[in-house]
Formats: structure tokens, C-alpha cells, sequence
């Protein structure tokens, strides 16, 4: 079973070294593509620190690489191509970057791979009838045309593709090839290869691919589907643990992880730190247990740690109560999503309801309650000579910049008492993105959905209104109807009064004993 080696790199050329080292030692072929824009000087200190002779690594024609763009693809075709030219004829290719490294013995992968030979590695999901992009653009990538990046013109390339959707400039895949998707990292056997390479001469197929976004997610896995004939030999697991977190970042070995990729189901793992020479060391010498020991458990790209799974959700969340800075939030509720605090909502359509509301709610120790802080014109602060949470009533442009952000900074306020505030349905909408489309949402229905929020309905007239009631009841949100003209045994004063004593905890109404 004869293996190549693929490795794109662009930085870390005595990393990289270490790698061709420990895949040159096991009697692998080795061939290199590196970023054109490392320079002349990345060979040369990859050479340096080269411990095998230098002729035993091929590299390919180099590009200058841009993340998300045709040149990611252009450069492992560069690579296969190199191959090609090599005469080397391998039975598989595996493709890794510089960052990776091997954490169980070749002759492992050799045994694997001979035992499902004629098997494709690769992550290869039908885009037209899955979900494979978790936040973001999917269908969009290929069906409009992208001339620019997103990481270096994030507003033109906005603009030009939403332009063409505008226009009704959408366009279907040619040769007949059917949209797939999945992981940049593949193993695939040599003919297949050859065959993807004389599919990527085509002048169309290449034109085509040039204007999609993030091509390197979707040219091989889409070709593959076009050049094997038994699509059942297509195998979406892959040979490489990876990970990321919910902002695309990807997980990092390090030294303390010794022990924890030994025992994978894994024949690579990606990404080592630079540093982690320990680990390493330890890899090279501790390959793991028995491969058939942990071969029934292999899984795909997921690492079986409820730690780490854990680790991601608080990233992802952040700590009860606590803000998580420097991040946007995935749910587009700004500071809002780290609040942890019990706040009052008045909702409803009727003025003299919403203000009769708040009276009571006046007379509540343990509440401030402040009134119509969305409508327009100056903040109906609570305090209006002192202001609150360093707004002052003419600061309605900073509570426009962000409202969700802004309520969040009345909420934690004042660490010893619990703030309520009026608000109309449709008063003010925030922009949510889903699927990496924008959408705006009712702010009172977002609170509906919140299981901080205490709502209270003073009337319930409007079409309106009743959406926002009906929310509220499908998410269980604790909420309250008020009928103000209501006479009965209990007052709708007093139903207020026991309703923010149950739920409010450290609010004092009138009938409640201090």
C-alpha cells in the first residue's frame, strides 16, 4: 500500500520539516505545496531543519494562496499535478496541512486503507438537499458569482452577490455536476485523482469555479461525485481529527494532550500547537494502543470528550451573568444573551393601560420601573435629572446604535433592585442573522422568547399584541393578563402585586410583608 503525502502549507517551515521527517521515516512519499507568499525563505529553512535528505521531497508549483478563494483549490491541484509528474503512482493520496501531525504508526494507515481499498475519504454532502454550513452562506456560494473576498471587501462582497439575486442572476453547475460540499481534508485513491485533475482542465469547469466562494469545500467534494462510478465507495468519514469551535475557530492540541491523542481513533490530528514539540515527542515514540482495539469507536470528525463539548458551550454562552467580550453574539441578542437577571416588560397597545400599569408599579420597593424607552424622542429614564446606567435623556442615538445592548445596561444597572420598562408590539425590531440571511425581529417578541423576562399584559386588543401573548405561552415565559376594569375578589392591582412577588425576588408590593 503505497501512500503520498499532500501537505499545504503557508508558515511554520521547522514544523512542517518535523512532518516530512516523521512521513519520510515510515517510507511515505512526501510532496509540498508552500504559499507563494512565504517566499524563497520557507524552503530554505525547511531545508535547515530537514533531517532526510532534501531530494527525498517533491514540491509543487507554487501560488500565492487566499483563504476562501480558487487558489486554495488551484494549489492542491498544483500538488496532484506534481505527482503526476513524479511518475509515483501512489494507491492513495492523503491531503494534510503543515499543521497536522501523525498520531498512530503509517503502518497502521497502510493496513486501514489496504483493508477498504477503493474506498474515497472524503466528506461529500448533498448541498442541494442538506444543510451542511452551520452559519453562513451555502447555496449562495455557487450560485452567484464572486469576484472579491469576503475577509478583505466583507461590504462589496455583500453587495455583489446579494446585486445578482436582486437582478435574478443565479446560475446552475456546468457538465452536469451536482453541488456537494464538506471538509477541506481528503484521502482519495490515486485514480480518482487523475481523473478529478483532467475534469479541473476544463475550461469551463475551471471558470466556474474561480468566481465561487470557499471553493476548497466544494470543488472536490463536488467532483468526486462526477468521477467515481460506485457512489457507495464514497466514504464521508475522514482519517484526520479536527475540530471547531462555533466561531470557526479550530481546536488546538498542546502539550497536556499527550495522552488523550494517542488513545484516538485517528490516524492524524489537526492543529498542533507550534510549541507542542513535547507532544510530538511523545506521538513519535507512544503511537497508542492496538488500532483494532479502538476501530469499532472510530467516528467522524468529532472528538468524543463531553469536556470539550462543554468547553465550546461556554465559549459559545459564556458564564451565567457574565458579558462575553470581543465576540459577536450567535443569536443577535448582544449583551442581552449574558443577562441572567429577572427584568418586567409592560407590553400593550392601549396608553392609559400602560400607564396605569406603571403606576403600580411605581409604588413596588425593589423595582424601578421607567416607561416607553423605544418610542421616539427623548428616554423616559426613570430618573431624569440623574439619568441611569450613564444615559441621560437625550441619548436616544445610543440606545438606537444597539436597543438590545442598551437594556441590557439598565438591567444591571442597580445590583439591588429589579427594573420593568413600557413597550409597544412593533415599537422597534432588531436585525437577527439566520443562515447568514438578515431578518428583522419584533424586540417584544424576542422578549417573549427570553426566560429572563417577566411580561405583563395590560391589555390584550391588538392582533399585535396577542402574537407577542402566544409567544410567550409556547416558550413558557412567566407572563401575566391584566383586565384593569376587571371587579372581582382580587383586584388586577393586587394579581400585579402577587404576580412580581412570585417572580421577582426582593420586589416589595403593598401586600406583601416586608
Amino acid at each position: 500500500m503505497k501512500i503520498a503525502f499532500l501537505v499545504l502549507a503557508h508558515d511554520q517551515p521547522a514544523q512542517c520539516s518535523r512532518l516530512a521527517d516523521r512521513l519520510l521515516a515510515q517510507g511515505a512519499d512526501v510532496f509540498i505545496h508552500a504559499d507563494e507568499r512565504a517566499g524563497s525563505a520557507f524552503i530554505e529553512r525547511f531545508n535547515a531543519h530537514l533531517q532526510a535528505n532534501k531530494t527525498q521531497v517533491t514540491w509543487a508549483p507554487r501560488t500565492t494562496v487566499e483563504w476562501g478563494k480558487w487558489s486554495m483549490v488551484r494549489a492542491t491541484l498544483n500538488g496532484l499535478q506534481a505527482i503526476a509528474d513524479s511518475g509515483s503512482r501512489p494507491d492513495y493520496v492523503y491531503l494534510i496541512s503543515g499543521a497536522d501531525y501523525p498520531v498512530r504508526p503509517l503502518d497502521e494507515l497502510r493496513a486501514f486503507l489496504r483493508e477498504h481499498h477503493g474506498r474515497e475519504f472524503i466528506e461529500s454532502v448533498n448541498a442541494l438537499e442538506n444543510r451542511w454550513v452551520t452559519d453562513g452562506l451555502q447555496e449562495e456560494r455557487w450560485r452567484y458569482r464572486h469576484w472579491v473576498s469576503w475577509r478583505t471587501h466583507p461590504w462589496l462582497f455583500d453587495k455583489q452577490w446579494r446585486l445578482q439575486r436582486l437582478l435574478g442572476l443565479r446560475r446552475e453547475m456546468p457538465a452536469g455536476l451536482k453541488p456537494h460540499m464538506g471538509s477541506q481534508w481528503w484521502t482519495l485513491t490515486w485514480p480518482t485523482c487523475e481523473a478529478i485533475l483532467e475534469l479541473a482542465r476544463d475550461t469551463a469547469i475551471e471558470s466556474f469555479f474561480r468566481t465561487t466562494w470557499v471553493p476548497d469545500e466544494l470543488f472536490f467534494q463536488t467532483a468526486v461525485r462526477k468521477v467515481v462510478d460506485r457512489q457507495e465507495n464514497i466514504d464521508s468519514r475522514h482519517l484526520t481529527l479536527y475540530r471547531f469551535d462555533v466561531t470557526g475557530q479550530p481546536l488546538v492540541f498542546h502539550d497536556d494532550h499527550a495522552e488523550l491523542l494517542a488513545s484516538q481513533p485517528y490516524f492524524f490530528a489537526r492543529k498542533l500547537s507550534t510549541r507542542a514539540n513535547q507532544l510530538r515527542d511523545h506521538l513519535d515514540a507512544a503511537p497508542g494502543p492496538d488500532f483494532q482495539h479502538v476501530a469499532g469507536h472510530y467516528r467522524t470528525v468529532a472528538l468524543p470528550l463531553e469536556e470539550y463539548d462543554a468547553h465550546i458551550e461556554q465559549r459559545a454562552s459564556g458564564l451565567p451573568g457574565v458579558r462575553r467580550m470581543l465576540r459577536p453574539d450567535p443569536g443577535n441578542y448582544g449583551d442581552l444573551a449574558w443577562n441572567r437577571r429577572p427584568y418586567v416588560v409592560v407590553i400593550g397597545e392601549c396608553a392609559n393601560s400602560l400607564r396605569a400599569t406603571r403606576e403600580h408599579l411605581d409604588n413596588i420597593d425593589g423595582l424601578v420601573c421607567h416607561g416607553e424607552l423605544m418610542a421616539p424622542g427623548p428616554l423616559d429614564l426613570a430618573d431624569t435629572d440623574t439619568g441611569r446606567a450613564g444615559y441621560q435623556p437625550g441619548d436616544s442615538g445610543l440606545r438606537d446604535h444597539s436597543p438590545v445592548d442598551f437594556l441590557a445596561d439598565l438591567i444591571n444597572d442597580a445590583p439591588d433592585s429589579h427594573v420593568a420598562w413600557l413597550l409597544r408590539p412593533g415599537q422597534v425590531s432588531i436585525e437577527r442573522h439566520k443562515h447568514g440571511k438578515p431578518t428583522r425581529t419584533d424586540l417584544a417578541l424576542m422578549h417573549a422568547e427570553d426566560p429572563n423576562a417577566r411580561l405583563v399584559f395590560p391589555d390584550t386588543d391588538g392582533t399585535s399584541t396577542r402574537d407577542i401573548l402566544q409567544a410567550a405561552r409556547s416558550h413558557a415565559t412567566p407572563h401575566i393578563v391584566l383586565d384593569l376594569s376587571a371587579v372581582g375578589e382580587i383586584s388586577p392591582e393586587q394579581a400585579l402585586s402577587r404576580f412580581i412577588n412570585d417572580h421577582l425576588p426582593g420586589c416589595h408590593t403593598p401586600e406583601s410583608p416586608r
